[in-house]
């Protein structure tokens, strides 16, 4: 049985499906009964990229009161959208200005555009590197 059938059986993709829906509708009700509270935005918008739909994550995440979120949201919404200029160009702004404060979401947004930064001191490992365990 192939890893997608069995996925299948199990109803995983549906249950899947079912938790993105509930998320969706959940960041709307607080959405609607709290307009002003941060983050709102920001959910949504990552729920709709996560959706594939790319140009209504950029509606919602360019409505983001909160800058921090904003700035956080916005770079994976333009890679989405095949803007990467724009997408650089907040993805450095977020790292000058928040660097230590939010490093794992930079890290995070970095991973969603697959790409990588390496500072220049920076060394790679590798792929011929001895493993640490003995092999027979």
């Amino acid at each position: 049985m192939t890893f997608f059938a069995e996925l299948k059986r199990r109803n995983v993709l549906r249950m899947a499906g079912l938790y993105l829906v509930g998320a969706w509708l959940i960041v709307q009700i607080v959405g609607t009964l709290a307009p002003s509270r941060g983050v709102a935005h920001s959910q949504l918008g990552n729920a709709l990229l996560q959706k594939g739909d790319a140009q209504g994550a950029l509606a919602e995440l360019e409505q983001e009161k909160t800058e921090i979120w904003r700035m956080i949201g916005l770079p994976m919404a333009y890679h989405a959208l095949g803007r990467k200029a724009d997408s650089d160009a907040v993805l450095v702004a977020l790292v000058a200005k928040y660097e230590k404060d939010v490093a794992y979401n930079i890290a995070y947004v970095y991973a969603a555009a697959k790409r990588t930064r390496r500072s220049p001191g920076s060394t790679r490992r590798s792929s011929t590197a001895t493993s640490a365990s003995p092999r027979s």
